[in-house]
């Protein structure tokens, strides 16, 4: 595959799929395209690997709050200011916790992870869980709730790039330098042990939530308890052994 193979845009309903200029192509159901509407069933190829559309994500419930539409309102206390990111399950925001007059980056989840009443209770009592951990390589929460349908968590707001990028940077042939390779695995090894001590398993070490930050290059990460929080009852049970 290439570094950029394709695009996928999700729009009124419609899921249409964006050649990005690949070097092998990008197949629909077999046949090269460059843009064509994708549906369920559909098998998209890109070099060697297979993707296959089993469902279309179900529209929000009436009343619940369009999340694309939160930007300069006020959301569980917090002011969103702008975008930061987005993700598979969530939106990040930049915002303003209004109380305590700091700022903070606000982690939105979309309506179809977390449906009924009893999942958004979990989803909350689980990130709550970290609110007093203390430790200079995790991000800390400073709130978890759910405001008009919407989970959502706050934490503090890392001014630097997160690992995906800073490799995605370096190109195919770079490298990091071996210091900086290890300074990052001794930061996060210092987060896990945070978490080990309190029983907390992370589950999802990944590039995207480790975070240099900029001014010290200091390596934190993020999404502790994410993962038992979206997985529910059965966390234990997975992750205990």
């Amino acid at each position: 595959m290439s570094r950029a193979h394709f695009r996928i845009n999700h729009q009124d309903g419609e899921i249409v799929i964006l050649d990005q200029n690949s070097a092998s192509g990008t197949l629909l159901n077999g046949s090269p395209v460059t843009a064509a509407r994708v549906k369920v069933g559909d098998t998209i190829r890109a070099g060697d690997t297979f993707l296959a559309i089993h469902g279309m994500a179900a529209a929000a419930p009436a009343g619940r709050r369009n999340i694309a539409n939160l930007i300069g309102t006020e959301f569980g206390g917090f002011q969103v200011d702008s975008l930061l990111a987005k993700g598979s399950e969530s939106i990040v925001f930049q915002a303003h916790e209004i109380k305590k007059d700091r700022p903070a980056a606000l982690k939105v989840m979309l309506p179809q992870f977390i449906q009924d009443p009893q999942q958004q209770e979990r989803f909350v009592r689980a990130m709550k869980t970290m609110l007093n951990v203390r430790d200079p390589h995790i991000v800390e929460l400073y709130a978890a709730g759910k405001s008009g349908g919407l989970c959502y968590s706050a934490m503090e707001l890392i001014e630097g790039d997160n690992l995906d990028k800073l490799i995605e940077r370096m190109g195919v042939d770079g490298l990091l330098d071996w210091s900086e390779v290890w300074r990052c695995a001794i930061h996060i090894a210092r987060a896990l042990e945070t978490g080990y001590l309190r029983d907390i398993v992370h589950r999802n070490v990944t590039p995207t939530n480790i975070i240099r930050r900029r001014s010290d290059k200091v390596f934190k990460l993020a999404d502790f308890q994410l993962a038992k929080a979206m997985s529910g009852a059965l966390a234990k049970q997975i992750t205990e052994p």
